[in-house]
């Protein structure tokens, strides 16, 4: 509010408003994880607004921060990411072998890889690209959602009680 009144002062001849929007969505609230989604969106009047969205999750009986590495079993790591590298392909309808930058991302070395900015429901494991991250900002943000059942055998046993 203090940066609008002051842009309102220093501009008084312009008829311009900002607005922001901020919501947290429970994605899920049972034992292991308890994992929230957590989005904002801000228009301060330049060419676009700018959204984000950031997902916290928490271990339901400590409080403490969950990790990826501590929801997947050892090594599981590099088979998730080719799981997700397929979804991601499928959503933006690229071939196996086309090369991401040339399709407009920014992945360093053109490979597919796995932030940390990841959620979990009862049903899914969720990552978010936000924009800027792996893409221009008219290529918009990016949500992975791939089933549990289908990465299982990657999951440790209790996330799926």
């Amino acid at each position: 509010m203090t940066e609008y009144q002051q842009f309102r002062r220093e501009h008084e001849d312009l008829d311009q408003t900002w607005s922001v929007s901020k919501s947290v969505k429970v994605l899920r609230a049972t034992h292991p994880v308890i994992s929230l989604e957590c989005s904002d969106w801000s228009d301060t009047g330049g060419a676009h607004g700018y959204g984000n969205t950031v997902y916290l999750n928490f271990d339901a009986r400590s409080g403490a921060s969950v990790t990826l590495s501590s929801i997947l079993k050892d090594g599981s790591l590099p088979r998730l990411t080719t799981i997700a590298e397929a979804y991601f392909r499928k959503m933006n309808k690229l071939p196996p072998t086309a090369s991401l930058a040339e399709a407009g991302f920014n992945f360093a070395g053109d490979r597919f890889k796995l932030n940390d900015n990841f959620g979990v429901s009862e049903k899914e494991l969720f990552f978010h690209f936000n924009r800027y991250e792996v893409a221009p900002y008219y290529m918009d943000e990016t949500t992975i959602a791939i089933p549990l059942t289908g990465i299982r055998d990657l999951l440790r046993p209790d996330l799926l009680r």
